[in-house]
């Protein structure tokens, strides 16, 4: 190799490598933290680009971008360290390997089909974000390119008609128009090409937008209202939660909740505390019983406060808490028969008295609550999650009408998937104005 070709590699190396840290950056500054959400917009034309139009091997491409998604993810997913730290590096290679996925099958793909990338990148994009959200590991539908798109809620209303999935198209649609601009002016795509790309683009986000405008009616809908609290606490304070700190916090929960209730436009029907938010042991009655006998008044004092806080909105209340069946202590240690992430449905009704019916967390958090795959071998995933978690967390089973019919009646027993806030398959975006309320950096929704 002359001393020209070397130079040459090296100079191609640094274009790949500085390409695939742009979209590791632009991709990391759109979400919480940075909130830079436009650049979702424009995050995935490096990765397109690189695909497309950066000659080389797939080794001498996909390397250098395997690298700073192992960065971003490492980054994105920080907070999974103090649930479990093998998990926690597992879901950044597992992560990263998407993106060089979606180059590999782009590359190979355009090879074949001579589309302008406006056109074929969110088609790919797509279909490997729907493999990892629904389909590989029983889905982890986290970190989709729609997701920051929802702070502009004009955005994102399609989603109720054709999915998350689809503001993702529409999204990465811009980034390959991008692409399709720079191939244009360095002759690789012909004006025919770079023309049908602008004019498809154009349409798709113009009629995108002019749903938004039609879904988004400033009259007051039909149905119910419900007043949803959202904190805004580090991971670190969830998993090393002190005695006193959780008295403290639920004191702060209990406020902000009146506090949200008085300045509502109208009387909620029902209020939402988020999963984990109440703490303790739960509200299952023998957790209560067998804390107050060992010496622990906290558990039966948040019972008292989430009951009494019920009675002073008039309001039905879905708390989330973890709930522990059957605890009770044993040679001086804690023991229980089963550990779920649950949701209470709280009331001042006598119908509604303790024990409350209770939804149980069916799709558990991959790498987090869950290691996908090894679950099948208990002792396995014990030993592997015990090394950033205490306790393993079971899945509930699938709700069914019968049972959300008798959590309404008032009966009492499991009713299902906890997971309600956030979505069985991935964060619900936003279809209607939330009303929001700042107090001491946590948020109330």
């Amino acid at each position: 190799m002359t001393e020209n070709e070397q130079a040459t590699g090296h100079s191609h190396l640094g274009v790949i490598s500085g390409l695939a840290v742009a979209h590791a950056l632009l991709f990391g500054l759109a979400y919480p933290g940075a909130g830079l959400w436009p650049l979702t917009f424009v995050a995935a034309a490096p990765l397109v680009w690189l695909a497309l139009a950066c000659p080389g091997a797939n080794r001498r491409v996909l390397l250098p971008v395997f690298g700073a998604q192992l960065v971003l993810w490492l980054s994105l997913n920080a907070f999974v360290i103090d649930v479990t730290a093998v998990g926690y590096v597992l879901q950044a290679f597992y992560m990263g390997g998407y993106a060089v996925g979606f180059m590999w099958l782009l590359r190979s793909i355009g090879r074949v089909f001579r589309w302008p990338a406006a056109l074929l990148a969110p088609v790919v994009w797509v279909a490997v974000e729907f493999a990892r959200g629904e389909l590989v590991f029983n889905g982890f539908p986290w970190f989709l390119a729609a997701h920051p798109a929802a702070e502009w809620p004009l955005l994102v209303q399609s989603a109720d008609l054709l999915g998350t999935y689809f503001v993702s198209f529409v999204v990465v649609m811009a980034s390959g128009l991008v692409v399709d601009v720079v191939r244009f002016r360095a002759g690789a795509l012909s004006r025919r090409g770079l023309v049908t790309a602008a004019v498809v683009t154009v349409t798709v986000h113009t009629a995108n937008l002019l749903y938004g405008v039609a879904r988004i009616d400033p009259a007051p809908s039909e149905g119910p209202v419900v007043l949803a609290i959202q904190t805004n606490l580090a991971q670190s304070n969830k998993m090393a939660w002190t005695a006193r700190q959780q008295v403290q916090d639920l004191d702060m929960f209990v406020d902000l909740t009146l506090d949200a209730e008085r300045n509502a436009p109208v009387k909620p029907a029902l209020v939402l505390w988020p999963e984990t938010m109440l703490p303790g042991f739960g509200l299952e009655p023998d957790a209560i019983r067998a804390s107050v006998e060992y010496g622990l008044r906290e558990p039966e004092l948040f019972a008292r406060t989430i009951a009494d806080l019920a009675g002073r909105l008039g309001v039905p209340l879905l708390v989330g808490s973890p709930s522990y069946l059957g605890m009770r202590v044993e040679d001086g240690a804690w023991v229980w028969d089963a550990h779920y992430n649950s949701a209470y449905l709280v009331s001042s009704m006598a119908s509604m008295a303790p024990p409350y019916p209770r939804y149980d967390k069916s799709f558990l958090t991959p790498f987090g609550e869950t290691m996908p795959y090894i679950s099948a071998w208990p002792w396995l995933e014990s030993k592997l999650m015990a090394m950033g978690r205490r306790h393993a967390i079971r899945p509930g089973r699938q709700p069914r009408p019968d049972d959300l019919r008798g959590a309404l009646a008032g009966r009492d027993g499991p009713v299902g998937d906890a997971h309600l806030l956030r979505g069985h398959h991935g964060p619900r975006l936003p279809a209607d104005g939330l009303y929001r309320r700042r107090q001491g950096g946590r948020r109330a929704r």
